[in-house]
């Protein structure tokens, strides 16, 4: 078969580095969510770059990175087997890792514990660790049984590496090897001639760009000033785990990965809308129709529905789960199962912008347009 392949997806894309993205003062997906879960207080930490841990996360970090990157794979984790400590006594470690990096302490945990036993009980009894009755000798002592072995091979990440158990490394691994062969995923991993499969590609867009599907968004909600703004935080930006591009038949499928502790077959009825995936496939799918419509080559590409990839560590059962709603540029306001407000990307986009132009964080905007009253 003659190879028609003119011009790669990737070359319209925004060429950085994964540093180079996160830093950048483009508003993202991560941003808008958490604002939409957890309020101003969501906001003003995701702008603050907070950064979440749970071994929830950190699994789906691993799973992602040997899917879409595995080659760099050891530049980013560090695999052992150690003992493991509760929850509790890992976020212990962490925050007592964090200050001796932060305070250039190289010492082991018990030679902290010997010379900065203060500081070591603080962090402590802030996780709430140990019984009203406990003596601070006997937490401390606690900790060291339990979480020593584990801060001593955090010295091992001062590169910014991450650690990660054996035995999380290999269900990541065994994850990765289902979604690759399971009887209904591994065809997008069959590439051909006229096919292509790219990971973490990045799309950046300002509001410079002649709109080809956003006439809704300017007409109903968008701010006019959106049209001419150079401004940074007037952009949007995005990082897809897969996109699948069939250059013979002009269609792009835009698919995110998702490592769930729900069934795969319930992640449409409850993970969709916990964490507010509608939207990344809205947004995501905006970006990548509006760069593309730029392009004289891939104006005329067809931009599926966006997919979601989940997959359970125990069940080992991914299945894809189809957005409809991510191929049309309006997005109505709605209610979840739970009877939690989704508002459409573009209105949250603009409450955000309205907060990092005013850099105060107290009062919402409607409250402030309202001179502190609101209506039950």
């Amino acid at each position: 078969m003659e190879k028609i392949i003119k011009k790669e997806l990737c070359d319209i894309s925004w060429q950085v580095d994964e540093p180079t993205y996160r830093a950048d003062p483009a508003i993202s997906y991560s941003t808008l969510s958490s604002y939409a879960k957890r309020g101003i207080k969501g906001l003003k930490e995701a702008l603050e770059g907070l950064k979440i841990s749970s071994a929830s996360l950190r699994h789906g970090s691993a799973v992602d990175t040997l899917l879409t990157d595995k080659e760099n794979f050891e530049n980013f984790y560090i695999v052992a087997n150690y003992l493991r400590p509760s929850d509790q006594i890992r976020n212990i470690i962490d925050s007592l890792w964090e200050k001796a990096l932060n305070e250039n302490i190289e010492e082991s945990l018990r030679q902290f514990s010997k010379n900065f036993p203060e500081a070591m009980l603080m962090i402590i009894n802030e996780h709430g660790y140990g019984g009203d009755n406990w003596r601070p000798e006997t937490k401390i002592k606690k900790i060291i049984e339990s979480g020593e072995e584990y801060y001593n091979l955090l010295t091992l990440t001062k590169n910014g590496k991450e650690l990660i158990h054996q035995d999380d490394y290999a269900l990541a691994l065994a994850c990765v090897d289902e979604i690759k062969n399971n009887q209904y995923t591994r065809w997008l991993f069959e590439e051909s001639e006229n096919s292509k499969i790219y990971y973490q590609l990045k799309f950046k867009m300002s509001f410079l760009l002649e709109r080809v599907d956003s006439e809704y968004l300017i007409n109903k909600y968008s701010p006019k000033d959106w049209e001419y703004s150079l401004l940074e935080e007037d952009t949007i930006k995005c990082m897809f785990d897969i996109i699948h591009v069939d250059y013979e038949n002009k269609i792009i499928t835009p698919i995110d990965l998702k490592t769930t502790s729900f069934n795969e077959e319930d992640f449409g009825d409850k993970a969709f809308y916990d964490w507010y995936y509608d939207l990344q496939s809205t947004m995501y799918s905006h970006i990548l129709r509006e760069i593309c419509a730029q392009d004289e080559y891939f104006k005329d590409f067809k931009i599926k529905h966006f997919m979601f990839l989940p997959i359970n560590k125990l069940n080992l059962n991914p299945q894809f789960f189809i957005h409809p709603e991510s191929s049309t540029p309006q997005q109505n306001v709605f209610y979840d199962y739970m009877g939690r407000i989704h508002k459409p990307w573009y209105q949250l986009l603009e409450e955000v912008r309205w907060f990092k132009e005013r850099q105060d964080f107290r009062y919402m905007k409607s409250t402030v347009e309202n001179n502190g009253y609101n209506i039950i």
